[in-house]
């Protein structure tokens, strides 16, 4: 699904307006995988506007340089 926004709206801001267009062309969709950028206030959200759960997948916070994450 793609929105196209004003480019100084943060990724997280606009999201709302993707998964808005989402729920009616995936109506099965219940889980949602995103980046640490995403966490905070916007997983409830999401959850209360949606019923679906939006899952932040971090990196070990040892890590060093690029790190490949599963499902992401």
């Amino acid at each position: 699904m793609v929105v196209v926004h004003i480019d100084n709206l943060q990724d997280r801001d606009g999201m709302l307006s993707v998964l808005a267009r989402a729920q009616d062309n995936f109506p099965t969709l219940r889980l949602i995988w995103a980046n640490g950028g995403y966490a905070g206030q916007l997983v409830q959200l999401v959850a209360g506007s949606f019923s679906w759960v939006l899952e932040i997948v971090k990196r070990n916070d040892n890590a060093r340089g690029f790190v490949l994450l599963p499902r992401r």
